[in-house]
């Protein structure tokens, strides 16, 4: 292989050093390598070559038409207008130019040369530098410079060099190290922030922050142009870029990103145009399609239309101030009523109200009863002002939930505005209630109350504990609202199941739209008989009686009401009751029933929790000695009566969730999934299956 190296001295010393090295390459440097020869295009300044004076300078960039309209202050009105400067990306950084070789330079000629050659000839012999090479880099290169460069200049050229065999320079305090590129980043590279290139060569880390432009958006516009070797990583919480790569291949980049990160909100023009006659919607649908016609694109994106409906108006985003004057022309066009006041019928789909509920209102509003028209219509003349307008007719169309109106365009306007502001998704509370039945005895016998103020744990179980502020009394009540109510709940049924204390008699959970009732119903009805009559005339006419039934069981009925902040107001009436055993005149059996009457407020997630219905059973037997206890006279001498007093408490528990939307809706229903596989799994553990 053969290695030339030229040194140029100054003219009038000018001599010439041919240095010859011929030998073979060691097997063991190529072994890994397949032969082939790499070349690399060096920059060359040749300050010898005679040029023409505009050849030195950087070429200037090309002039792009550019409006720059003096500010323009907002016309009279609501209405207003912002000019921008239209431009939307900076101007390219000058080209950096080579550096000048000076009186002295040098020729390099390298012809499949060894890789590891290379570099101690331009670092050891020529620089005369320390370096530290690994064991893993290898390659092969061909090197050929036609006129003389600097020794500034040498780095540079074995930096891309080192890069077309996969390694890395990197630049450190004792000198310089070569390594594989893909682990550059972690051998000690240097960092640097900022947006300026350097010129020390080596591999760095640059980290660049970004003033105008998202660092995610800017990351997909440069990864098609990073180049081999360097790398770019988002962090789109500081909004910045993190660059690494060789210090040639990062101004590269650094170039690009001057270019795009600049105020291009500035650089946009904006005009909110107050429509007369026309919907904004309607307006924005026409102009663009006239636009884009044919489904062609025309502007790509130069100008963009907004409907605002609550201004009755079209916001113009253009990215030239010139296409704000035409916008504002065609929208000047088609401010225009359809048939001026001719009436015609519009059909209203609605999305979540009922047409007969929100039909009504818009009634007592655009169509008031001939009455309440007479009485504001003399009042209006009375006061000089004009007629009023005439009714509105809006017929709901129960089939289909839409609302049929016959009205002109203009009156339509104000109906649609009306009904877009009341057909809007309505709120849910998802109600998870308990009711549960405890048996009074041992520590529960003062009643719950008292079982949570005092034998249930610590402080800090009972500052769980709040007042539920009702609103109506319970008679002989409590009740308690609980900020951890999952937790606090399962720990107090836990405490009472383990006993054996607890009875659940229903578990229910509902999904109620705000302000609406929900009611559950689970038990029997019972028969009885209100009235009986019979005939005055015919004696052998049989009785007749009127029953009515009378639903028993457990009764739930809640209505929700949704506050700001997410306080959720509860109407809870529960019921819970049953039969005697025993029974009346014609049959009829009295009923027991608790029932609890309340009106509470809570947040959402939290748990109200009611009791304090106490009821207390006596149930007298006669216990003895089988037919000796029922000897007359001696039977009491062998049989005593056993007196039984069961006392039981009524609690029950109501947890509302406020969901927002559908995503929370399916979260819900997802957890009470979770929750039913749960008492599957402990069921089957409990039976042993």
């Amino acid at each position: 292989m053969l290695t030339t190296i030229f040194i140029t001295r100054p003219r009038w010393l000018r001599r010439t050093l041919t240095v010859v090295l011929i030998g073979l390459l060691p097997l063991a440097g190529c072994s890994n390598l397949p032969p082939t020869q790499q070349k690399v295009a060096v920059p060359l300044d040749d300050s010898n070559d005679t040029a023409p004076p505009s050849a030195n300078r950087p070429p200037e960039p090309a002039t792009e038409e550019r409006d720059q309209p003096e500010p323009q202050a907002a016309a009279d009105g609501p209405g207003f207008l912002q000019q921008g400067t239209g431009v939307l990306v900076g101007d390219a950084p000058p080209p950096r130019t080579a550096t000048a070789v000076g009186e002295e330079g040098i020729t390099l000629n390298f012809e499949g040369a060894d890789l590891r050659e290379v570099v101690k000839v331009i670092l050891g012999d020529l620089l005369s530098v320390n370096y530290v090479i690994a064991d893993n880099v290898r390659g092969q290169a061909t090197l050929h410079t036609h006129s003389p460069v600097s020794r500034e200049a040498l780095l540079p050229v074995l930096e891309s060099t080192l890069q077309l065999n996969g390694a890395a320079l990197i630049s450190t305090v004792e000198g310089y190290q070569i390594v594989p590129l893909d682990n550059a980043a972690r051998e000690g590279a240097q960092m640097s922030v900022g947006r300026r290139p350097t010129d020390a060569p080596g591999y760095r880390i640059q980290v660049v922050p970004l003033q105008y432009v998202g660092a995610a958006a800017l990351g997909e516009v440069l990864e098609p142009f990073v180049p081999q070797g360097a790398s770019v990583q988002v962090d789109e919480a500081r909004n910045l870029l993190l660059l690494a790569g060789p210090s040639t291949r990062l101004a590269e980049l650094l170039r690009t990103i001057e270019i795009f990160d600049v105020d291009w909100l500035a650089g946009m023009s904006f005009e909110l145009y107050l429509l007369e006659r026309a919907e904004p919607a309607m307006v924005t649908e026409e102009v663009e399609k006239l636009l884009n016609g044919a489904g062609n694109d025309l502007l790509g994106g130069m100008i963009r239309l907004v409907p605002i409906e609550r201004l009755a108006a079209v916001l113009v985003i253009a990215k030239r101030p010139r296409y704000l004057e035409r916008a504002r022309d065609l929208l000047r066009r088609f401010d225009q009523e359809g048939n001026g006041d001719v009436r015609s019928l519009q059909v209203y789909p609605l999305r979540y109200g009922k047409a007969t509920d929100i039909a009504g209102v818009l009634n007592e509003v655009f169509a008031a009863n001939d009455g309440r028209r007479q009485n504001a219509a003399e009042g209006e003349a009375a006061a000089g002002r004009g007629p009023l307008p005439e009714p509105v007719p809006i017929i709901a169309d129960e089939a289909n939930n839409a609302l049929l109106v016959m009205a002109t365009s203009l009156e339509y306007r104000a109906v649609e505005q009306a009904i877009r502001k009341l057909d809007i998704a309505r709120r849910q509370v998802l109600v998870e209630a308990s009711i549960a039945e405890v048996t009074l005895s041992d520590n529960l016998q003062y009643g719950l109350q008292w079982f949570l103020r005092g034998s249930l744990g610590n402080n800090e179980q009972q500052a769980r504990l709040t007042d539920a502020g009702l609103a109506s009394s319970v008679a002989r009540g409590f009740s308690y609202s609980l900020t951890d109510s999952d937790g606090f709940v399962r720990l107090l049924f836990d405490a009472l199941a383990s006993e054996s204390k607890l009875k659940i008699l229903s578990s229910p959970q509902l999904l109620v739209i705000d302000n609406q009732t929900a009611n559950i119903r689970v038990g029997d009805q019972i028969p009885i008989i209100t009235r009986t009559s019979s005939s005055s005339t015919d004696t052998d006419a049989p009785l007749v009686n009127e029953v009515q039934f009378r639903d028993t069981g457990v009764l739930l009925q809640v209505t929700p009401r949704i506050n700001a902040g997410g306080m959720v107001t509860l109407e809870i009436n529960q019921e819970v009751s049953e039969p005697s055993a025993d029974e009346f005149a014609a049959g009829n059996v009295s009923i027991l029933q608790r029932t609890i009457n309340t009106s509470v407020a809570v947040q959402s997630g939290e748990t109200v929790l009611l009791g304090g219905l106490i009821r207390e059973n006596k149930n007298d037997s006669l216990t003895g000695i089988p037919l000796l206890s029922r000897l007359p006279l001696l039977g009491p001498l062998f049989s005593r009566t056993v007196d039984n007093t069961t006392r039981t408490e009524l609690i029950i528990t109501i947890t509302p969730r406020v969901i927002n939307s559908g995503q929370e809706a399916r979260d819900a229903a997802r957890e009470l999934m979770q929750r039913m596989q749960s008492l599957e799994l402990r069921d089957s553990g409990l039976t042993g299956n």
